[in-house]
């Protein structure tokens, strides 16, 4: 659906529209080249000053140039899509040989898992709980079916097309509460500078995809009640209205735990706040109007409890740590207690430039400002307050989030929702402009609100990515020990080559976290992660030999494999670790040394930072007695 508005009352007339739409066109192509321009350029230098202000004069001219059009002109949906579409640009340069980042490696895995078996439900050590959720590995292994793209193809294919959408869904969600289309419109453009909209929901993951189930859910959800509102619908289209959000719940639900839940959240929260309501029964609606409100929160909540209860039942281990791990350290906190988790400081370890910086926090001030006036003018105004109040809580909701981000337990959980909260901040442009009344304002008023608006939305862009994504996440760069993006180099691409070329994908192999994900992006290697059951971290930094219930327990899965970096005893791991949180700074010299001297290891790769041994099990379960203590 296409939707045409007249231009905003008190503005200077817009050039002639074909005129308006060629021109917009040749700003995104120039706002698209300045972003490629900068990568080339990031590339090629490690001054970071000689490629950032390219990359965000390109996003915020791209970024201003769609809200023109899609405000004042005749194509919304479309512009806005290409908005979604262009938000994919920086994270698809990044990857373009293949997946980097840890999170989209495992689903990869599983995605090749599921093309080579032909049946969903595959394993990978590096992301467990995926395994039972495949609703991104069906999809894009049918987009790998049905055209032939290759598997990585066929997982940025189904990406793109699903960040493309988010936007409008945005946009139909506040025309349906009902937001006029200017600011719905608005809307649509201020989610897609949320803080995970442009590198953490762009790569292969299964939150990426279930984001647009769950706005999908929330935007059937919200037209039904606007429907309700203006006359109501018969039995026979709220049932089938019903059962698209059904076939939506049951799509989120086998697709990601964590935004199912937020997705039952803002459902809940919307059978509670938004109109037409009447207490939580709502009697005088009738039983249509009772089961338009609660049945689609009652769908999610079913089909993803029965999910977790018959397939799923790891996800209340998975998530609980998250949760409880949060409220240990907050109350540790507040009491004044010991606690082992880590208390980050604003940007201690970030290499973004002063103002992006400057920007981070004056984004967060702008939505708790705009948050306040609103909230205010929403309890003094009752005739304006429309359905304003759903999307005031939710934007609340984002802000509490934020302080956690400073707590290690709290920061991962946090990020995950701002997919979800971020909704309400989309839609408070439209709750001041209304609740204000600005759009009846002196025409002056009117003629600065686009200059001002520009300006504020460039801030939001740049503050918001600076706060959630690094710059190594975010651009090319030279070698870092401890970045799962930077630290692969030409050699580590020929190592995962040869380990390809010769042994095939499949392939067990132990190794530390940036070595493992080299090889399973690259190489299709399985690489085990650090466990309980699994205390792989002992072969590097324990001064006695592996113990046999170590060997036992990988000669039982197949882990014939043991690669090593011998940068491992050269560098600390200080921003993410090699095998666990607390490990020791540095792996022993003597460590790497004497895996050459074992005479169960056999050395069949070597370059100059990597080896690689085949662990000979029989060999070692008769050297191991005669020398347990060796040091």
């Amino acid at each position: 659906m296409l939707v045409r508005e007249g231009g905003p009352e008190g503005v200077p007339p817009a050039p002639s529209r074909p005129l308006a739409e060629l021109t917009a066109a040749g700003l995104a192509a120039l706002g698209v080249a300045l972003v490629v321009w900068a990568y080339l350029k990031a590339a090629r230098t490690v001054r970071i000053e000689s490629y950032d202000p390219i990359f965000w004069a390109g996003m915020v001219l791209v970024y201003v140039t769609v809200a023109w059009r899609a405000v004042s002109g005749r194509y919304t949906v479309l512009w806005l899509g290409f908005l979604g579409l262009f938000a994919v640009l920086p994270k698809f340069w990044m990857s373009l040989g293949g997946p980097i980042y840890f999170d989209e490696i495992a689903h990869f895995a599983l995605l090749r898992n599921v093309i080579s078996a032909g049946q969903l439900f595959q394993h990978t050590p590096l992301l467990p709980i995926g395994t039972y959720y495949p609703g991104l590995e069906s999809a894009a292994a049918a987009i790998h079916w049905l055209t032939g793209l290759s598997p990585w193809a066929s997982a940025q294919t189904l990406i793109a097309l699903a960040h493309c959408l988010l936007p409008i869904q945005i946009y139909y969600i506040a025309r349906a509460l009902p937001v006029p289309h200017r600011w719905a419109a608005v809307a649509g453009v201020v989610y897609a500078v949320g803080p995970s909209f442009l590198y953490e929901d762009t790569q292969f993951a299964y939150e990426s995809l279930a984001i647009l189930f769950m706005l999908t859910i929330i935007r059937l959800y919200v037209e039904a009640l606007a429907a309700e509102r203006f006359g109501g619908r018969t039995w026979s289209q709220s049932l089938s209205m019903a059962l698209l959000i059904a076939v939506m719940c049951f799509a989120c639900a086998v697709t990601h735990h964590l935004t199912s839940l937020t997705g039952i959240g803002l459902l809940l929260a919307g059978a509670l706040f938004l109109k037409p309501m009447s207490g939580l029964v709502d009697h005088r609606g009738g039983w249509r109007r009772l089961f338009v409100r609660w049945m689609p929160v009652l769908m999610l909540a079913t089909f993803f409890g029965l999910w977790v209860v018959l397939v799923a039942p790891g996800t209340v281990s998975y998530l609980s740590p998250f949760g409880s791990g949060t409220a240990r350290e907050l109350v540790a906190l507040v009491t004044g207690a010991k606690h082992t988790g880590a208390v980050r400081a604003i940007f201690s370890s970030s290499t973004a430039p002063s103002y992006e910086r400057a920007a981070s926090i004056t984004a967060d001030v702008m939505i708790a400002v705009a948050l306040l006036f609103a909230g205010i003018r929403w309890l003094r105004k009752p005739s304006l307050r429309s359905n304003f109040l759903w999307p005031l809580v939710l934007a609340a909701a984002y802000l509490v989030s934020l302080p956690l981000t400073l707590i290690e337990a709290g920061a991962r959980g946090s990020h995950r929702t701002w997919a979800s909260t971020f909704v309400g901040v989309a839609l408070l442009p439209a709750a001041l402009v209304l609740l204000f009344e600005l759009d009846k304002r002196k025409p002056w008023l009117k003629r600065t609100v686009a200059p001002v608006g520009a300006a504020l939305l460039a801030v939001l862009l740049i503050g918001n990515v600076a706060a959630s994504s690094s710059i190594d996440y975010r651009f090319p760069g030279p070698y870092r020990f401890d970045s799962d993006t930077l630290s692969v180099t030409s050699e580590t691409l020929s190592f995962a080559h040869w380990v390809e070329a010769h042994l095939g994908p499949g392939t067990h192999v132990v190794a530390d976290r940036f070595t493992a994900l080299a090889l399973t992006a690259r190489a299709g290697a399985v690489t085990p992660t650090q466990g309980r059951r699994l205390p792989i971290a002992s072969i590097w930094y324990s001064s006695h030999p592996p113990r046999p219930t170590l060997i036992a327990a990988m000669e039982a899965q197949g882990d014939n494999y043991l690669a090593l970096d011998v940068r491992d005893a050269q560098h600390a791991a200080k921003v993410v670790p090699l095998f666990f949180r607390g490990e020791p700074k540095l792996v022993p010299v003597r460590n790497i040394t004497r895996l050459a001297q074992w005479p169960w290891l056999r050395l069949i790769y070597s370059s100059q930072h990597y080896r690689l041994y085949r662990i000979n099990f029989r060999s070692y379960f008769s050297w191991y007695p005669s020398h347990a203590n060796d040091h």
